[in-house]
Formats: C-alpha cells, structure tokens, sequence
C-alpha cells in the first residue's frame, strides 16, 4: 500500500502537468489566431494549412480519441443533410449549437477520465458501471 505522501505526490504532478499542458495550448493559440487572421488577409492557402496545425494541436492538448472525430462526422452529415438550405446566419447558429453540445460530452468524458486516473492513484479500484 502507497503511503498517503505518494498518493498526494502522484495528484499534484497530475494536475500540473494538466495545467502546464493547458498553458501551452494557450500560449499557441495566441500565435496561430494572429497568424490565422494574417494569413486570411493574404494567403489563403496558407490559412487552411494553419488552421490543420492548430487543429491537430487542439486533439492532441485535450486527448481526443477516435470517437470524437466519429462523433464529428456524424454531427457535420447530419447538419449537412438538414441545412445546406438554411441562410448562412442560420447554418453558424446551428454549428455552433452543436459545437457547445459537442464540448460538453467532451469535457463529461474527460472529468470521468480524470476519475478513473485518481482513483487508481489513490489505489482505489474504479466504480461499476452501471448497466
């Protein structure tokens, strides 16, 4: 058994490496926004290829997993299907709608994720799920 100074350890490294993490996405989205908006100025092309940059950034900083991008692709057909009609004001509305429900599963998934790491770090076996 881990003593209770270990377990209180392995918590903050934990979280300061979340936090450290957080900071550098932080960091590079204030340059790639800068250089996005420069780049849409100028050099389109230029543009789309930041924005793959900052995107494969983005997945990597909040630990996207295959499902996400499953999920991404199942949103973007179905608001293709029901509103390449709708006028532009109202296509943003509804992307962005599913974008705010997107990231809440998201971060529900990732606070159930942190769950399941602090309870192992404090030697505690994970909960049942329920069926």
């Amino acid at each position: 058994m881990r003593s209770t100074e270990q377990i209180a350890k392995n918590v903050i490294e934990a979280i300061s490496k979340g936090k450290s993490e957080l900071y550098e996405f932080i960091e590079f989205s204030k340059v790639y926004v800068i250089a996005l908006k420069i780049a849409f100025r100028c050099d389109r092309q230029a543009a789309w290829e930041l924005l793959g940059i900052y995107l494969r950034q983005l997945e990597k900083i909040a630990l996207w997993r295959r499902r996400y991008n499953e999920r991404l692709d199942e949103v973007s057909k179905r608001i293709k299907e029901t509103s390449s009609t709708e006028p532009l004001n109202e296509r943003l509305k509804i992307i962005l709608d599913e974008a705010s429900k997107l990231k809440e599963e998201l971060e529900e998934d990732y606070r159930r994720m942190l769950e399941k790491r602090n309870e192992k770090l404090e030697g505690k076996p994970p909960e049942q799920e329920k069926k």
